[in-house]
């Protein structure tokens, strides 16, 4: 039986899949963590504050992260959002 939170993760996994492709890259981690730019990206990597691994690959500038992984953080967020809303 699938739930509520796979549900969402495949929505939210085909969404920015076809936006960004299985890599999301500098730009689209902006958009997806609301930075305004890579430096502030980046300040968030190095201290910690990001809720997702970033990865690096041979031949490709700056660093990455998978769209299952930012799909599975989004769809953790949102149900935690909504239990927090339904409890008040």
């Amino acid at each position: 039986m699938i739930d509520a939170k796979d549900e969402l993760r495949k929505e939210f996994e085909a969404i920015l899949i076809n936006e960004y492709g299985p890599l999301v890259f500098s730009e689209g981690l902006c958009k997806v963590f609301g930075f305004c730019s890579d430096y502030a990206l980046s300040r968030a990597e190095k201290s910690g504050k990001l809720p997702i691994r970033l990865h690096t690959f041979k031949h490709k500038k700056g660093k990455a992260a998978f769209a299952k992984d930012i799909a599975i953080w989004l769809a953790e967020e949102r149900i935690n959002y909504l239990n927090s809303e339904s409890q008040q």
